[in-house]
C-alpha cells in the first residue's frame, strides 16, 4: 500500500474516533442541562416562591439541552457520511491510486473508478 493510502485510512480511522468522542461529549453535555434543569425547577416549586438566582440556572440548563441536542445530531450526521466514505472506499479498494485519493475534492473525482 501506498503512503497516501495508509494516510487515508488512519485520517477515516481518526474521524470515526473523534466524532464517537463528540457523541459521548454531547450525551454527557445533555445529562447535564437536563440535570441543571430539572434540579432548579424542583426548587422553584418546593420553595413556593420565585428565587431570582435560580431562573438564569434553569435557563442556562436549558440552553444547553438545546445545544447539546444539535450537537449530538450534527455528531450523527458527520459520522453516517464518514461510514458512507468507509463503505465507498471499501467499494472500490481495489481501483483507488495515490492520484485519484491526492485529486482535490472539489472537483468530486474522490474514490470514483475510470
Amino acid at each position: 500500500m501506498s503512503v497516501t493510502i495508509n494516510k487515508f485510512q488512519r485520517e477515516l480511522g481518526s474521524l470515526y474516533v473523534l466524532t464517537i468522542i463528540n457523541i459521548v461529549f454531547s450525551g454527557l453535555e445533555m445529562a447535564l442541562g437536563v440535570s441543571i434543569s430539572i434540579q432548579n425547577i424542583f426548587t422553584l416549586i418546593a420553595s413556593k416562591e420565585l428565587i431570582l438566582s435560580q431562573i438564569p440556572r434553569t435557563i442556562i440548563g436549558f440552553i444547553a439541552f438545546g445545544v447539546s441536542l444539535r450537537w449530538l445530531i450534527s455528531s450523527a450526521e458527520i459520522l453516517n457520511e464518514a461510514d458512507d466514505i468507509k463503505d465507498n472506499y471499501e467499494e472500490k479498494r481495489e481501483n483507488v491510486t495515490d492520484e485519484v485519493l491526492r485529486t482535490n475534492p472539489s472537483n468530486d473525482k474522490l474514490l470514483q473508478t475510470e
